[in-house]
């Protein structure tokens, strides 16, 4: 060992310069070496971290939007029922009202005039646009409530789709999430990374 001190120190200074420069110039290449292996382990890291919430996220939306408008479905043909039930019994009613009324008799040795035919016609007429137009309405909001059903139901199997399809990239996804060969990859960045220190720290010695 003393004698290659002894060799070391008969070493014209510039040449020792050079070697010291040389080994300062290979720690900072060492060095920055590991850093940007350390930075890339973060990197994908954070990444598949932040992945895989953002598909957590995904799918519970998706799952409360299905279940929104799985509901918004079932009120929406409870309704249409409903609707259908209470017109058929409201028109049913007005129409029996109409036949159990009794015809319109003159008095006892009394015709009657034309002006009374003519209103006790007009009554009838009354009942019966009356009878129409609430028909006419309640087709209106049957059709509109059909309508709106029928978007609801294409919404509900379009959010269908979209969960599926997104459960499929989350297959697609664990896939890429670390195989044994990658996990392999990053354990032989980490055992480089601490073995380019160990030569740092040798070197700074």
């Amino acid at each position: 060992a003393s004698s290659g001190e002894g060799a070391a120190d008969v070493l014209p200074p510039e040449l020792r310069n050079v070697g010291a420069a040389r080994q300062r110039k290979l720690a900072e290449i060492a060095q920055m070496t590991i850093e940007s292996q350390r930075a890339q382990i973060r990197r994908q890291e954070e990444g598949l971290e932040q992945y895989r919430k953002l598909l957590a996220e995904s799918r519970e939306t998706l799952k409360r939007e299905k279940e929104i408008a799985a509901a918004e479905a079932d009120r929406l043909n409870e309704r249409l029922y409903q609707l259908q039930q209470g017109d058929i019994t409201k028109h049913h009613a007005a129409l029996q009202k109409l036949d159990e009324a009794p015809e319109p008799k003159p008095a006892a040795g009394h015709d009657m005039s034309a002006d009374q035919v003519d209103e006790l016609l007009m009554e009838k007429d009354e009942v019966i646009r009356t009878l129409q137009m609430e028909v006419e309405s309640g087709a209106h909001e049957l059709e509109a409530l059909r309508i709106h059903l029928q978007d609801q139901i294409q919404s509900n199997e379009s959010l269908s789709a979209e969960l599926e399809a997104e459960k499929q990239r989350v297959e697609v996804e664990k896939q890429r999430e670390p195989t044994p060969q990658m996990s392999q990859l990053v354990t032989q960045l980490r055992a480089q990374a601490r073995k380019k220190e160990a030569e740092l720290g040798r070197m700074r010695r």
